[in-house]
């Protein structure tokens, strides 16, 4: 018998069971690679149904966005892109001329309130009671559901009748039971502002109409992130100190009924457009000729204000910086051209860190000699940054030494949460101008005497000061 070799140590037995396990692998991998292609296939799939819906679905909420997101990447050239991308011109087109029907079918629209229903004339018009110079004021009241309103709301006269309030003008109330002698719903009184606002409609209109009786306390200006993002009616009257904001709205709604913005009083739709504000400071009356590039919100008339009457400067022509710190001798040119001094006879003060040619020697040395101004061991620090309390203090030697000037006593005293921080040697001018309605708090009924005044915030207190001397 031959006897049988072994090599390597197994059988041919064994090299079958090693190839049929690597056979098998191999279509395991082969199955795994048609799993994922088909996956992927998937997603794809998905992704294409989730965009044809949202391309040209019908469903009213998918409907509502996708007009919205439309109308609002194609109102300016920058962000048209946004919509054209990722639509097909035919959705955009469609969308477009929907906007442009509705625009088109409010030409020649007006309100039902015509010229015959101005007020009638009075020849001789008699006011004997508050009541009927309310009534007087707000001609286009009806006088029977006012009364009936006054009857359910008792609250309503705790002011008096020239301090009536009522305000149902956000979008999220119903108005009021109040009516115009045309049958218009009041949304709003506010008797001490002498504005009303109703509402109104017409042929294919209907929006809100805001009657200011006294126009001098309107303002026109361009919403913040104009032809971005815009910004709602409320935040726009709350930034310039406003009781009632009116936003042009960038969205034409289903109906087509208009294109008119939304109310004032907390209106929280995003809206773009131009706010209608009342000012807390009256602007001069002459035209503002000088315009800052970087002035606006709620400082810009208190910063108009002063530097129309050339008292408050800018950095340059067209930057105020109104963020910036104010320095010493800022603040004290600014309350020397206050006083309207001739400050060519003043040289060269007593202060060793001046030089003689600085912009500012004859300011400091007029403030000085009227003791507005103290410098320490002989050393001014002109270049240094003022802090709230001295401001306050500043301002109060000025109106003791220069204006001969009291303080009004408007509002009752309040201590500051921080009045601890504040110096003893400051507590006098800060409470003094805080009665007056100066100056008032940061937050938390704190004033934060040591920090850093900005140069917007001083002419805020600058102006409210010296609006309470005129």
């Amino acid at each position: 018998m031959s006897k049988m070799k072994l090599y390597g140590g197994y059988s041919r037995a064994a090299k079958k069971s090693g190839a049929a396990v690597a056979g098998e692998k191999k279509k395991k991998r082969k199955r795994t690679a048609v799993d994922r292609i088909i996956s992927v296939l998937l997603v794809l799939v998905a992704l294409e149904g989730l965009y044809c819906t949202a391309v040209f679905s019908d469903l009213g909420f998918i409907k509502k966005y996708r007009e919205m997101w439309i109308q609002t990447a194609m109102s300016t050239m920058r962000h048209q892109w946004l919509a054209t991308a990722f639509l097909p011109s035919c959705v955009i087109d469609e969308v477009m001329a929907k906007v442009e029907r509705a625009q088109q079918a409010q030409v020649g629209v007006n309100t039902q309130w015509t010229e015959e229903d101005q007020k009638p004339e009075e020849t001789e018009p008699t006011v004997a009671t508050p009541e009927d110079e309310f009534y007087e004021l707000f001609w286009e009241l009806d006088r029977s559901s006012m009364e009936r309103y006054i009857k359910e709301n008792p609250d309503t006269l705790s002011g008096g009748w020239g301090k009536i309030s009522i305000n149902e003008a956000g979008l999220d109330d119903d108005g009021t039971s109040i009516q115009t002698t045309m049958g218009e719903q009041v949304l709003a009184i506010d008797a001490a502002n002498k504005t009303l606002v109703v509402r109104v409609s017409g042929s294919g209109y209907r929006g809100a109409l805001v009657i200011a009786k006294d126009p001098a306390q309107l303002s026109i200006y361009p919403a913040k992130n104009l032809g971005s993002v815009g910004e709602n009616a409320g935040s726009i009257a709350e930034r310039h100190n406003g009781i009632v904001a009116m936003t042009a709205s960038g969205f034409i709604d289903d109906g087509g009924n208009g294109n008119g913005g939304g109310n004032g009083g907390g209106s929280s739709r995003p809206n773009k457009g131009t706010s209608v504000t009342t000012p807390s400071v009256e602007p001069n009356d002459e035209t503002k000729s000088i315009q800052f590039e970087d002035v606006s919100g709620w400082s810009e008339e208190y910063i108009y204000y002063l530097a129309n009457k050339n008292i408050l400067t800018g950095k340059s022509e067209k930057s105020f910086a109104p963020r910036d710190n104010i320095t010493r001798a800022e603040l004290t040119a600014i309350l020397a051209r206050m006083s309207g001094a001739e400050l060519s006879g003043y040289t060269m003060p007593d202060f060793d860190d001046l030089t003689a040619d600085a912009w500012y020697v004859s300011a400091i040395a007029w403030a000085s000699e009227q003791g507005v101004v103290k410098g320490e061991n002989g050393i001014f620090r002109p270049d240094d940054k003022v802090t709230r309390q001295e401001i306050a203090v500043m301002v109060n030697r000025y109106a003791k030494n220069v204006a001969d000037y009291t303080m009004p006593e408007k509002n009752e005293v309040t201590m500051f949460a921080d009045d601890s921080e504040i110096a003893e040697y400051a507590k006098e001018a800060v409470y003094s101008m805080q009665k007056a309605g100066i100056i008032n708090g940061k937050g938390d009924n704190r004033f934060a005497p040591t920090e850093y005044a900005t140069r917007e915030e001083t002419a805020k207190m600058i102006a409210v000061f010296l609006q309470g001397m005129e």
